[in-house]
């Protein structure tokens, strides 16, 4: 599936809150939907995320098991992949997609799913509901809450 152009806009929404944590020694920055490691993170990313309204320090102790290595176990590489288009989600319309993975068919906003493509990170899963591990050279450099979707 071909990756569309994603602007800084969509990847960092400028209605939704920031967030920043500290774990393991390891400074993250984005918004309440994913985070990526602020070394890094493209500059563009961060000067959005620090030009954002509202930005939450997030406490470590509750989300330390999402910033483990050994928390995921399959892998978006060779997975399928689906569009599902004009799903409404919180009053707003998005483009959603589905990954098939290991542990069961994944959704995530198709904006953030191109743009994190493009930095290069591959995704990996525990379950379809739990966060997603985003990786760069096998190392785990940010987390990506997917999408519920109601049946």
């Amino acid at each position: 599936m071909e990756l569309k152009q994603v602007t800084i806009k969509k990847a960092v929404p400028p209605d939704l809150p920031g967030a920043k944590i500290t774990v393991f020694g390891k400074n993250y920055i984005g918004t309440k939907h994913y985070l990526i490691r602020e070394d890094i993170a493209p500059k563009a990313f961060i000067s959005a995320v620090n030009g954002l309204s509202e930005i939450r320090v997030l406490n470590a102790p509750s989300l330390e098991g999402y910033f483990k290595d050994d928390f995921y176990h399959c892998s978006d590489i060779d997975a399928e992949t689906g569009l599902i288009k004009d799903k409404v989600i919180d009053g707003k319309k998005l483009l959603i997609i589905m990954i098939k993975t290991e542990a069961g068919p994944v959704y995530v906003n198709y904006n953030y799913y191109c743009y994190l493509k493009r930095l290069k990170l591959e995704f990996r899963f525990n379950t379809p509901t739990l966060p997603i591990g985003l990786f760069k050279n096998n190392e785990l450099v940010g987390i990506l809450c997917p999408i519920e979707l109601k049946k």
